[in-house]
């Protein structure tokens, strides 16, 4: 009663449905069992996807996804290799045909022709001799003098006619035309460059007629220095002008213009024993010897000059050269009458030392009238 002494209904649970093993007998008494272990298969579940969302998983986690112009979907799209393939043909086939088209339409340039120049004739004449001699007191330059004298021409030369007419010379300063065109100097203005020389004058003398300050001539790229390689003699002549070797052995060099004009340069002998006057007589019968005069060119090397400045003679113990003006086949007039005056102005032998003198002051300068010097001995 009241509860007391009484036993209460206690619910009984059910076993475990788990095995519970007792203890091994090993583990007792501080025993050191070796204990191992079982392996097991695990396997792991791809999640459940389909085919279709596996496809699209891999699309987006791609490289490039989302993003089409980046190079991993350019150059896999079928669609751009073939546009760009399209691209560059049409590229190529453009530049090829326009360099082709471009070669097609250049001109042709046509070749020069060779100047046409005159041959002197060659006569063989008796061996002659002369007595006279010149000498020169300039100081020996480094340049060797042959120790042999070559061979020297012995035949006749051409002579320009003494009545041969002039161009035109509208400035009055020593210049023609033509020659105004060859030096690039101003024809309606006798002093070019401003300098107080008149053109003419500083060409006469050696020096450029377009430079403002005082400029040598072989320097202004007007005119060439030749030096005649057997015979070793120097002078100037104009840039654009032909020079031709008549005899191959450079006895007979002809300095031609485009126009067929030209001035022939000839080396002759001269033996001991025959004076100037013999000389002429055999060598150039139709000069009179009597009219020439005394000249010397600005390297003081003396010679003759006709009255008319188309004709130098140079003298060396055993030859002597001799520069002379040809006017064009059937023309009756000289165009490059201050050319011949520059070349025989120029004109040196080796060692001559002599420097440039400076241009002389402008006056109205006649090539044709300019007297030549009285001071030089008479040959």
């Amino acid at each position: 009663m009241f509860g007391l002494g009484t036993k209460k209904n206690i619910e009984e649970k059910p076993p475990s449905a788990v095995p519970i093993s007792a203890m091994p007998a090993e583990f007792y008494g501080g025993a050191n069992p070796v204990v191992t272990f079982k392996t097991v298969a695990k396997e792991v579940s791809s999640g459940g996807l389909t085919a279709g969302e596996k496809k699209a998983l891999d699309r987006a986690t791609a490289p490039g996804s989302g993003q089409p112009f980046h190079p991993a979907n350019l150059f896999t799209s079928r669609r751009f290799i073939v546009i760009a393939g399209v691209v560059l043909l049409a590229l190529f086939v453009g530049g090829a045909s326009w360099y082709y088209l471009r070669q097609a339409n250049l001109p042709t340039p046509a070749p020069a022709a060779p100047p046409v120049v005159p041959v002197a004739p060659v006569v063989e004449e008796q061996p002659i001799v002369a007595t006279t001699t010149v000498e020169t007191t300039a100081p020996p330059l480094a340049e060797e003098t042959p120790t042999t004298t070559p061979a020297v021409a012995s035949g006749l030369m051409e002579f320009p006619s003494l009545i041969l007419g002039s161009a035109p010379d509208s400035d009055r300063d020593g210049l023609s035309g033509p020659e105004e065109e060859l030096f690039k100097t101003d024809p309606q203005n006798s002093d070019t460059d401003g300098d107080v020389y008149f053109d003419g004058s500083e060409v006469y003398h050696l020096y450029n007629p377009v430079g403002k300050e005082p400029q040598k001539l072989i320097d202004s790229g007007l005119v060439k220095e030749f030096v005649n390689p057997v015979f070793n003699y120097r002078l100037y002549y104009p840039s654009s002008w032909a020079v031709g070797n008549v005899d191959e052995n450079y006895r007979d060099m002809l300095f031609s213009a485009l126009t067929g004009e030209n001035i022939e340069v000839k080396v002759s002998g001269i033996e001991p024993g025959q004076t100037m006057a013999d000389w002429f007589n055999v060598f150039a019968p139709t000069e009179n010897i009597n009219t020439l005069a005394n000249y010397a060119s600005v390297f003081k090397e003396t010679g003759l000059r006709r009255p008319d400045g188309l004709v130098f003679y140079f003298t060396r113990p055993n030859q002597i050269i001799t520069a002379a003006y040809h006017p064009a086949v059937g023309e009756n007039i000289a165009n490059y009458r201050s050319v011949i005056a520059m070349m025989a102005q120029s004109f040196r032998y080796p060692g001559n030392g002599f420097a440039l003198p400076p241009p002389s002051p402008a006056v109205v300068f006649d090539v044709a009238s300019t007297p030549a010097t009285s001071t030089q001995p008479t040959l």
